[in-house]
């Protein structure tokens, strides 16, 4: 009777443990898997940046870039806080980088560039 709680012990004990070692290497995937996303949107961003020459058009879309970080910021700090425990928060963050990046880079198409250009002058 002894070994088998023992046994029972240590199996209890052994599958916690890979338990919290998946855990850790899932939030270690989803760490990098952040980190990526964010490198890649900052890239972006500052390739978008690039091709506005006007300065109010510049002003306007690193305006709209900071609101869209406090906006990040504040809605992963919810789910964060709502979700205790969890890498909820993480994993909202990365969504919204990899939504944010696709928008920034719909403006980096030929179309968008096309539209965006500067009309002639009808005088």
């Amino acid at each position: 009777m002894n070994n088998r709680r023992a046994f029972t012990s240590v199996f209890i004990l052994l599958a916690a443990t890979a338990s919290l070692l998946c855990g850790l290497a899932s939030a270690s995937q989803a760490g990098k898997e952040h980190n990526e996303a964010d490198k890649e949107l900052n890239s972006i961003y500052q390739r978008t940046l690039s091709i506005i020459s006007d300065p109010e058009d510049r002003r306007l879309f690193v305006e709209a870039q900071k609101s869209w970080v406090k906006y990040r910021d504040a809605k992963v700090a919810f789910h964060a806080r709502y979700f205790p425990g969890s890498k909820g928060g993480l994993f909202v963050s990365t969504d919204m980088i990899e939504q944010r990046t696709a928008d920034l880079k719909a403006l980096l198409t030929p179309e968008a560039q096309e539209e965006h250009k500067p009309q002639d002058d009808p005088k």
